[in-house]
């Protein structure tokens, strides 16, 4: 009876599994339609744009990081500038960050002899300046020393540091040459100066030289440096100039327009090459500056003649007096003649009249290497920052040379309103 069973059960899955492989195969097909949802998608879209766009123009790009200083947390200047008070006159700028316009570094002190203003001059060797002693460097050499105003009876003198002169150097060069700084100037709170044949600018620090930006010559795609030759702030931004006059070779051909090119740089270092000077004639500039009173570029002829004219003396750089509304500067001339330079000084006011007569800058305590070269051309003044102690320079009675020179001084030119002030 289980045997017939058994057979019934196999026949009836038999028949089964036929029918199954006959039968089609049955397939579920869904529904194919796809739906988006295009206000949340737009919605979310814009959103991320906006995003985007907040990042973009307030965020800090890489490329504006690099114009500040590495500070290694173990440096011994950073944790000293931690504890240092924060520097005054610092307004928002308007390429990003803020702009320091403290000026001059080392603030005025009054003396019994007047205002006493902390200066320095470097000077511009141009084949002399390659080292005799370390290969591959080039030096310059920044002298110091002091300006007193007294400004009742409008009169200046010039007083210069008794030490040797501080030596800066770099290995930098162009074709053998470096370090023929055409120019220094105070901007954002820092000491540059223009080497006129790398075309860099570099931050004078702790006695030394850093390189920040290299400008070079023309619109900027050329690969010789910018033969720099005047240096102005203006609005936050530092102006950097040429010698004013097409480019020549010695049969008066003319060459290429390099030279009228002024370039600009911004606080954090980002130069831009979309200005070209051309004037009919020639004119050669070596000394250029803002008048913060009249805030303008002058786009007229306003000449004034400044003491005698000698031929071979021509203007190099000046500055104006702080604290006098720009109007009394101190000038420096120099003389290139016959193999011989040399540089002398003098302050006037802008109508022209003379304050200190044509000086020539007096002989410093100079190093062998100097002395066996003939004097260095010291062309360029600009406010520095002070090397003496804060408590020795604050003195109203600064002891020592600095007094016994201004007493000299006094003597030497018999003025009795310097001799009534002390």
């Amino acid at each position: 009876m289980s045997y017939n069973i058994d057979d019934n059960e196999m026949i009836m899955s038999l028949r089964e599994w036929r029918s199954a492989v006959r039968t089609p195969t049955t397939f579920r097909v869904g529904n194919s339609t796809l739906r988006i949802q295009t206000k949340f998608v737009s919605m979310v879209a814009v959103i991320g744009l906006l995003i985007l766009c907040f990042l973009f123009i307030y965020g800090t790009p890489y490329r504006y990081k690099s114009s500040y200083h590495n500070i290694d947390d173990n440096d011994v200047a950073y944790h000293k500038r931690l504890k240092e008070p924060s520097v005054q006159n610092i307004t928002p700028s308007t390429n990003r960050g803020t702009y320091n316009s403290t000026y001059p570094l080392t603030p005025p002190v009054t003396t019994k002899v007047g205002m006493k203003y902390r200066i320095g001059i470097v000077s511009d060797m141009d084949h002399s300046s390659k080292s005799k002693t370390e290969d591959f460097t080039w030096i310059s050499y920044l002298f110091r020393g002091y300006v007193v105003w007294n400004p009742v009876s409008n009169s200046i003198n010039v007083f210069w540091d008794d030490t040797k002169p501080i030596i800066l150097k770099s290995s930098l060069g162009e074709s053998g040459r470096g370090m023929e700084l055409s120019e220094m100037i105070v901007f954002n709170g820092k000491l540059y100066a223009a080497d006129d044949r790398t075309g860099m600018l570099f931050e004078i620090d702790n006695n030394g030289v850093i390189p920040w930006v290299v400008l070079q010559d023309g619109n900027g795609r050329v690969a010789k440096g910018f033969k720099s030759e005047w240096a102005a702030v203006k609005q936050q931004t530092l102006y950097v100039g040429g010698l004013g006059k097409e480019w020549t070779n010695h049969e008066g051909e003319m060459l290429n327009l390099n030279p009228l090119w002024v370039k600009t740089v911004t606080a954090t270092g980002e130069p831009e090459y979309g200005v070209m000077s051309i004037t009919d004639g020639s004119f050669f500039r070596e000394g250029v500056l803002k008048n913060a009173t009249i805030l303008t570029w002058m786009k007229s002829d306003l000449v004034t003649y400044v003491g005698e004219i000698t031929p071979t003396h021509g203007f190099s750089s000046f500055r104006f007096v702080p604290g006098t509304s720009d109007r009394i500067i101190v000038a420096l001339k120099s003389v290139e003649d016959a193999g011989l330079t040399a540089t002398y000084i003098m302050a006037f006011d802008i109508t022209g009249k003379i304050i200190l007569e044509e000086t020539k800058v007096a002989d410093f305590n100079l190093s062998r290497e100097v002395r066996h070269r003939g004097r260095p051309k010291l062309r360029w003044l600009e406010s520095i920052k002070n090397s003496v102690s804060e408590e020795v320079w604050n003195k109203k009675d600064v002891g020592g040379g600095v007094v016994e020179r201004e007493e000299e001084i006094e003597i030497h030119h018999s003025s009795p309103d310097l001799a009534e002030t002390g």
